[in-house]
């Protein structure tokens, strides 16, 4: 085996992190959590694995935010995300649909867009976007869970 640094390790070939991912998966079953530890220690490679290989009831969504440069280019993320999973569940996320139209934004493919001139009501969008899925969450109990890489450097860039 050869040194991987600074590259993206295949997730075949991660090994020795089963009983972590396993704990991960049961303290998710109860509470959110945050992993945090120094660069290149594999905090991106446990959270793929994870997404790769859900527990059963779960969808996952992984996300590098590091692209994100506002607030709004981050609600935007998220509900671009919560849309496509309500719709694959034959839903449709109504609230945040609403608040576009009434701001004048436009949908294209199934995903709306701000009007450019329009001051983009971040909270606004974020917040329903997630009433959306709480309120049509299916009854099988499925969820969804966002996987958040990078989250200090959107920050930064905030």
């Amino acid at each position: 085996m050869k040194a991987n640094p600074g590259g993206q390790i295949d997730l075949q070939a991660v090994v020795g992190r089963e009983q972590l991912i396993k704990v991960l998966w049961e303290t998710i079953e109860q509470q959110s959590l945050i992993i945090t530890a120094e660069r290149r220690i594999g905090k991106t490679t446990v959270i793929k694995k994870m997404a790769q290989n859900p527990m059963a009831g779960w969808v996952t969504v992984f996300q590098d935010l590091e692209s994100c440069h506002s607030a709004a280019e981050f609600a935007m993320a998220v509900y671009k995300d919560i849309h496509q999973f309500l719709s694959q569940k034959g839903k449709i996320a109504r609230r945040a649909k609403e608040l576009f139209r009434a701001l004048g934004g436009t949908e294209v493919g199934g995903i709306f867009k701000l009007p450019d001139k329009a001051a983009t009501p971040w909270k606004d969008v974020l917040t329903k976007a997630v009433e959306d899925l709480i309120n049509e969450n299916d009854a099988s109990g499925t969820k969804l869970l966002f996987l958040w890489d990078e989250v200090p450097f959107m920050l930064a860039n905030i």
